[in-house]
C-alpha cells in the first residue's frame, strides 16, 4: 500500500482550521470509508459473499486502478494549483 497520499492529505489538513477541514474529511469518507462499509454490510447481511466480492474485484481491478489513479491525479493537480 502506498502511504504518499495519506501523508500529503494529513499535512494539508493539519494546516487548516478545524471547520475548513470538515469538507475534506467528508470527501475522504465518501471516497474510502463508505465503500468499505457498504461491502461489509453486503457480506454481513448475506447479499454477497467474500468470495463473490473478491471475484468481482479481480475482474474489475483494471478499472479500480484507473479510477484511483484519476482521483489521485486530480488531487495532485488541485494541490499544485492551490485549489486545496
Amino acid at each position: 500500500m502506498h502511504n504518499g497520499p495519506y501523508l500529503i492529505a494529513t499535512g494539508s489538513l493539519a494546516s487548516l482550521e478545524f471547520l475548513s477541514a470538515i469538507p475534506y474529511l467528508l470527501l475522504y469518507n465518501l471516497i474510502f470509508i463508505i465503500p468499505m462499509i457498504a461491502i461489509t454490510f453486503l457480506v454481513y447481511f448475506g447479499l454477497s459473499t467474500p468470495e463473490k466480492v473478491q471475484d468481482w474485484r479481480d475482474r474489475k481491478i483494471k478499472y479500480i486502478h484507473l479510477i484511483a489513479g484519476l482521483v489521485l491525479l486530480a488531487l495532485g493537480i488541485a494541490i499544485v494549483t492551490g485549489l486545496i
